[in-house]
């Protein structure tokens, strides 16, 4: 993991390093890397988000004592970001 990190740091520095725009390779260098581990991070986070729903919750949901829990799982999905909200459609409802 850290190595891939490493490795994907050079290759997005090397054409500024190549085209000689580097004034301070170092900076560069931490500023990728940090933002390369920040955007693994949001990645697995957003990867845990998308567990699968119980069918059962599903038939429930044709019962009348579901429909507080079908409205509020609505507002749930309505209230994440459009990335996060198309990605659970297409994940839990269309498969």
């Amino acid at each position: 993991m850290a190595e891939d990190i490493v490795a994907e740091t050079f290759l997005r520095v090397a054409p500024y390093a190549a085209a000689g725009q580097l004034r301070n390779t170092k900076a560069l260098l931490l500023q990728v890397a940090r933002n390369l581990v920040l955007d693994l991070k949001k990645r697995d986070r957003v990867s845990g988000l998308s567990q699968t729903v119980d069918d059962s919750f599903f038939t429930r949901m044709g019962t009348p004592a579901a429909q507080d829990e079908t409205l509020t799982l609505k507002k749930i999905v309505m209230d994440l970001p459009p990335e996060l909200r198309e990605v659970f459609v297409l994940k839990n409802i269309e498969g």
